[in-house]
Parts: structure tokens; sequence; C-alpha cells
């Protein structure tokens, strides 16, 4: 099943999967935008590439690798003998002065690479690759990719029942072996390894633990490296990294592990490993604790002083590495920490997303369903987005970094703020320079915001609806309760800011990150989570939903104190009225949602929001009841009686009415475990459909509202009185 073969078969996979291919490059915008590449440098986060070396016919792959070691410079057929050095220099090698290549997510390769990359990224069964099997990943097709590939069928012949025979064990493990020296003789930088997506660390970690494998790294690399002191002190400094949750490691114990390999008569194999190690630990502090909590005006110095240190630490580690022969075992055998230190820096904290495939049919979104409701002629140019998430293991986090988007997966936001973008556009190219004036005016706000992946794709999205106007006004508010996701996203609003300020744009923008939670009181309250993911915070049954026998108890729940509001006194509390009310309030609280209401009530009575979109099914966390449905649905609607409310049900692929009978049906628990890991099709409907409620207030003082006038003419045919 993992052997190596062809992989031609992937372009008539492609073709049969048409409308659902990968990822598509980038807007010619994006990717020459200077601001943008500039951000990704200092962060060290991946950006398209922008050498213009490439084709079908031109790959890294075949123009930068050399395969069989022969060549000082490989790809003596992608360019003239007369180029040929000028051309790999210019093409191959990667340079200081540029962030990361995206390239080796192999993103752009078709629909079996991006399948692949991210059902090992998100750590998904490999059965649910199903006629996607891994023996089409030859590595002169996606180098990381299929170096990554190379160590699963490792694991596959040593493992599998029926497979694992010595023989056989033993040409896999040389396999892993050649694929590592190619990958660490490449062109690839360290640091292009670890933000490509692929978890080539963490799988390496795999082998450090397993008798059979270091029998045979023993056999290549015979000897110990270590002594019983330089242990001691390699087990302190990799408990810090596996405790990482974005903190610093302390030098300190860098520095003792440092000495005690430079005293030990019999460690002088390690004493060249310890400047690189020592840097990477530096690049580690910079990028994961000292960048994001340092200054606006420290972020450039800062990431360049970790782009050279990362570079340092690439030549000396690939130095080492080269008096050795033998990569792959001297990386499973070796004591001191490194491969999990790897490990924990292949979980980058800023990821450059990118919101225009939310327009597109991707391997897990059908984008065109959102896409249908803008004018044809109307073509939007979206930059990428410096978005900051969790450094560490996260799932919210992960999924982030495997599908290179903001993880906003709520169809009746999407739809909504598309809707507003869209009106915005029209209106101010109209000859309705009233009506252009109002659009400039609008306010969307967040509850339960978590990293803030939906509100900074929609300011993107509005920004360019904005394109070319002048004297608008939007102001984006986020409510998070938890002070990690909140942090990080403040640091995502820093950076839309920085770079809308180094633009030409001709409004103002006010956009606050506010770390408290909306409820029915004020006051001080624990908010928990399950350990795997943050964006799942909630006030309700935590330990039930999340540790459960369903679940294995792999996971527990961590708990935080934090500060709750009611919207009513929130919207009081500021010193005088602002002008307008809340355009688009949306709200995803993870159960709480009745509550909030409650501290709501005086606001949607009196008009102060003019469009409430919520997620219905995560309300039944609220309450202990078998059925929960219908008693909710009758809480929610009292909530919203009296405000003037029209509301609708809206997926991706229908609406309908919101009436009493569709709301108790969309708020009924449905299992997200039991929606099959595949290519969604555009042009039929999932099994399931998840509902979300979009209510409008069409009367006074929303009248105007840009949000309202958007709605009203795509749904009011649909609408009912709630």
């Amino acid at each position: 099943m993992f052997v190596f073969g062809s992989h031609t078969w992937a372009l008539s996979l492609q073709t049969a999967l048409g409308s659902f291919a990968a990822f598509a490059a980038p807007t010619e915008t994006a990717t020459k935008s200077a601001i943008v590449h500039e951000s990704a440098l200092w962060w060290g986060a991946a950006h398209p590439d922008i050498s213009g070396c490439w084709s079908a016919n031109h790959t890294f792959e075949r123009c930068c690798v050399n395969w069989n070691f022969r060549d000082e410079l490989p790809g003596k057929a992608c360019w003239s003998e007369a180029e040929h050095a000028a051309s790999y220099q210019a093409c191959c090698v990667p340079k200081s002065d540029w962030a990361p290549r995206s390239s080796f997510s192999c993103s752009d390769k078709g629909v079996y690479w991006e399948r692949l990359r991210q059902t090992v990224s998100l750590f998904r069964s490999f059965t649910e690759l199903k006629h996607s099997p891994l023996n089409g990943a030859a590595p002169r097709e996606c180098l990381i990719g299929g170096v990554l590939v190379s160590l699963l069928e490792l694991v596959y012949v040593s493992y599998e029942r029926g497979n694992a025979s010595e023989p056989r064990r033993v040409k896999a493990y040389d396999k892993v072996e050649y694929a590592m020296r190619v990958l660490f003789s490449s062109p690839v930088s360290l640091e292009e390894m670890l933000v490509s997506g692929w978890p080539l660390f963490l799988t390496l970690d795999f082998f450090r633990f397993d008798r059979r494998f270091q029998d045979l790294a023993e056999q290549r690399l015979p000897g110990i490296f270590a002594g019983f002191q330089t242990m001691k002190y390699s087990n302190t400094v990799s408990g810090a990294i596996q405790a990482e949750q974005g903190n610093r490691i302390a030098l300190d114990v860098v520095v003792k592990l440092a000495n005690s390999v430079a005293k030990a008569s019999g460690e002088g194999a390690l004493v060249q490993l310890m400047p690189a190690f020592t840097a990477l630990v530096n690049y580690h502090n910079l990028r994961k604790f000292d960048l994001p909590r340092g200054d606006a005006h420290d972020v450039p110095r800062l990431g360049i002083e970790a782009k050279r240190l990362i570079e340092f630490a690439d030549t000396q580690l690939r130095s080492w590495m080269g008096h050795f022969g033998y990569t792959f075992s001297l990386l499973i055998k070796l004591e001191i920490p490194l491969v999990n230190l790897l490990q924990a820096l292949s979980w980058p904290g800023v990821v450059m997303t990118r919101p225009a495939d939310y327009l597109k049919n991707t391997i897990h979104f059908p984008g065109l369903q959102l896409a249908k409701i803008l004018p044809p002629k109307q073509v939007w140019s979206l930059p990428l987005i410096e978005q900051h998430i969790h450094p560490g293991f996260d799932a919210a986090s992960n999924m982030v970094r495997t599908t290179l988007q903001p993880m906003c997966y709520a169809p009746g936001f999407l739809f909504v703020i598309l809707a507003t973008a869209s009106h915005i556009r029209q209106a101010c190219e109209s000859l309705n320079q009233a009506e252009c004036l109002q659009a400039r005016r609008l306010k969307v706000w967040d509850v339960g915001a978590s990293y803030g992946d939906c509100m900074l794709w929609a300011a993107t999205v509005l920004l360019e609806a904005f394109r070319g106007t002048e004297g608008w006004q939007l102001e984006l508010r986020g409510f998070e309760p938890l002070p990690s996701a909140a942090a990080a996203f403040r640091r995502s609003v820093r950076g839309l800011q920085g770079t809308l300020a180094r633009s030409d744009a001709r409004g103002a923008l006010r956009f606050a990150v506010e770390e408290i939670a909306m409820r029915d009181e004020a006051g001080e309250v624990e908010i928990s989570f399950p350990s795997h993911s943050m964006a799942l915070a909630t006030f309700h049954r935590c330990e039930e939903r999340y540790t459960g026998a369903a679940s294995n108890n792999l996971y527990h729940c961590i708990s935080r104190p934090t500060r709750a509001e009611t919207l009513d006194s929130y919207l009081a509390s500021f010193p005088e009225p602002r002008p307008g009310p809340i355009d688009v309030l949306k709200l995803h609280v993870q159960g709480d949602e009745l509550s909030f209401l409650r501290g709501a009530n005086a606001s949607f009575i009196s008009g102060r929001v003019c469009l409430l979109q919520m997620n219905l099914e995560t309300m039944v966390l609220h309450v202990d009841m078998e059925d929960p449905s219908v008693w909710l649905a009758e809480q929610l609607i009292a909530s919203l009686s009296g405000a003037g409310f029209l509301g609708v049900l809206v997926n991706l692929w229908e609406v309908q009415p919101a009436t009493f009978e569709g709301i108790v049906a969309a708020i009924k628990f449905k299992n997200p475990d039991a929606m099959g890991w595949k290519p969604p099709d555009p042009n039929k409907r999932p099994e399931e459909l998840h509902y979300e409620l979009v209510a409008w207030r069409p009367t006074r003082p929303c009248q105007e509202s840009l949000s309202v006038k958007a709605v009203s003419s795509m749904w009011q045919s649909h609408a009912a009185a709630l």
C-alpha cells in the first residue's frame, strides 16, 4: 500500500473531481504584495513563491533536487548550459530577505496531495483516504510530503500483520535513509520544512522509542553519543520543550547542557551540534515568545534576528549531519532533544491565510455556493491575512495551518458579509451618493470570536468593498473570554491595521478585541475548554461532552477565569451612545446562546442590533435532558419576540423560513464525526444539513442598514416573523 509508485493517475483523479481542485494560486495582487510579504518574512510564515520560476514542466523537485548525489547542481534539463548556475541560484536557493516559500505544502499539486496533507496534519485515520492510496506519494512530485510517506511506509511494514518481515523492514528503513538524505541535501530550508504543514518531525519522534528501529540505527551508527550528565540535562530541556505552550525555554539549562557536552571526553560528536541547537532554542524563544509580545515597531527587528538564527542553525545542522552519512539514524538515535525542538517549531504561531479560497471549491468546503450570491462581474482581489493562532498543538490552529484558510465555517455569516460587501460596492459604483454615504458606515460584532477567523475574513472582504471610496467608517469588535485566544486575535488585528496603514486606504477602521464573555450576568466566571481545542470553550458540560466514553478519555478539560458582561450593560457603559446600531452581530458561544440573549433583551427591543446570526446546534450543551430541542426553541423565540425580527434558516445549499418547527429540527444535535472526510459535491447536498439562524429587523432604526437591505433583497420572500 505504501510503496512509492507512479502518480500519473493524479491527473485523471483531479479531472474526475473537477471542481474539487485543490487551492488555486492566490491572486496576482496578493502574491506581489510587498506589505504582506514583509509580514511573512518577519514572522517566518510561508508565503506564495515569488520567483516566477515554476510551471508544469519546471518544478522544484525536477530542477533543484539532487536525486543521485552525482551532480553538484541538479536540473540541467531545466535550463540551458549558459544560464544553469544563475537559474539554479535564482530559483532554487532560498533568499535571506524572502519569507519561507509555501510551495512545499504541495497545495498546488492536485487533490491527492492536498488530501494526504490534511489527513496526516489533522491526525485523521488513513482509512479515510479511501480511493487515494499512499502508494501514489512519489517524492519526486512533492519532496517533503514524499519523505513523510516513506516514514509512514516504514511504520506500515513494521506493524501491519503479514508485512512485518525483517528484510522488508530493512528495505523500508533504507528507503527512509535515502529520502532523508535527499531532503537535507536539497535547497529546501529548515524553516520551510518547519512551516510546510507536513508533520515530519512529529513522525520522526515516533521511531525514537521503538527498540527495533533503534537497533537498525545502531547497526549504521554504532556507539553512544551522550553520557549520564548530558542525558540529565537533555531530559530537562526535553521536558521544557514538551510542556511548551508558547512560553520561553530557559537558556540556563541549555547552557548547562552545552557545557556538559564540551567537558565530556567521549562526546565529541555532539560538540558541533550545540551551536545549532542553541540557535534553534533562541529562535524558538523569539518566534513564540518575544515576537508575539513585542511592540509593533520591534517586530521587523526581532523578525530579522529570528531569520538569521534559523539560517545559522540550518547551515550548522546540515554540516554536522553530513559527517555521518545516515541522517535518519542520526536523528532518531540522538539523545539531545533536537527532534523534540523541531517538532515544537513545526507549530508556527502565524500563518498567511487565503480568504479568497472561500469563494472557490476546495477539498473540504464548497465555496462556489457562496460565490453564487455575487454578481458575475464583481471581481474580488483579497490579500493574504497575517493570522495569529496558538503556537502549539490545537485543533482549530491545526486546521488553519493545514488549509491555509481562516477557520470560519459559519455559512449564515459568510452569506451576510458577502451580500453586504456586494451592496457596498454596487451602491458606491452607482450615482446614488446618499446610499453610498450610508454604505460607508458599518458595524460588525462577533461574540465568541476565538482567534478571530471570521472577523479577519469579514474585515478583508469589507475593506475590499470599500476600496476606491473615501470617508468610510468600519467598526469591527470581537469578544473572546480566553486570554491566549484573545491575545492572538489582537496580534492579527495589529497586523491588519499595520497593513492598512501602509496602503492607500482612505477611511477609518476601528477594530477592537474585548477579553470578556457576553452573558446574562456581569461578574467573574470560569470557562472550560477541552485540551485539544480552545475553540470549543464552553460554560456548559465540558467534562461530559469532551471527556466521556465517546472520546476514550483522550482529552481533559481546562478551566480559566474570565470576566462576564451583558450586552445591555456593555452598550450602556459607553460615555455617549455611538451613532447607529450594530449592523451584524454574530453569536457562537458553545451552548451559552440563551444566556447571551437574556442579557441582550433591551438591546434587541430598542433596535441596537439590526441583524443576528447564530449557530443553533450547540444550544444543546446548555441543558441536560434527553431531547431539549423543543424547550430550547421555545426559549429562543421568547428571547427574540418583541424585537420585530424576521428570520430564515440557512446553510450553504438552501434557505427556509425560521418557523418553530424548523428551529426545533435545526437544534437537534448532529454528530460531526458522522460527516465523512471527503470532498464536498457542489451539485449534491450532504446527507446532514446544518442550519443557522439569520434574523434581522427591517424597521427603524435599522431600515437603512446595508446588511439589512442586503439580506432583505436575498431572503425576504423566505422569511418568517419571530
